[in-house]
Parts: structure tokens; sequence; C-alpha cells
């Protein structure tokens, strides 16, 4: 991800309501079902359909390689909460 589009999530972050920071982080501990703070393609993949986003194979995939700093194959809270910014400002 480019340093202008992360610079452009941390001013979104900010526009953000409590109310929305606290669903964002709800979402991550509900949908992060094995408990290791980290969020796995299944585990993303039923957070994004239940957000009510129809997503592929393909789109879960590539939202793991944007957002997966660490190569893990997992998204932490920190890169969940960009991904939920992101899809709140679209």
């Amino acid at each position: 991800m480019s340093l202008a589009l992360r610079s452009e999530l941390v001013e979104k972050r900010r526009e953000l309501c409590e109310e929305q920071k606290q669903e964002i982080k709800d979402a991550f501990e509900l949908f992060d079902t094995d408990k290791d703070e980290a969020i796995d393609y299944h585990e993303l993949k039923v957070a994004m359909r239940a957000l009510g986003f129809d997503v592929k194979k393909a789109d879960v995939l590539k939202i793991l390689k944007d957002y997966d700093r660490e190569a893990t194959g997992k998204i932490t809270f920190e890169d969940f909460n960009e991904v939920g910014v992101y899809l709140n400002v679209k």
C-alpha cells in the first residue's frame, strides 16, 4: 500500500465517530474465532460476508495481500481497522 493511501486512511480514521470505531473493534473480536489476535483468510471471508460484502476468494486474498504487513497470511487489528476505515469511506 502506498504511503499516500496510508496517510489518507489515517486521516479518515480520525474522522470516524467513536461508535464506528467501536463497531470495527467489535467485528474484529467477533470474527477472530480462534482468538489469536489476527484474522486469517477464512475468518476474513466470513467477516466480509457478514458485513454485507459479496466477496470472492480473489477479493479476500487481495485484501490479505494489501493489508498483511508482516506477510503472515493474517491481518492484525491494526490492519483490519484500516480495512474497516477504507470500506466505511468508500
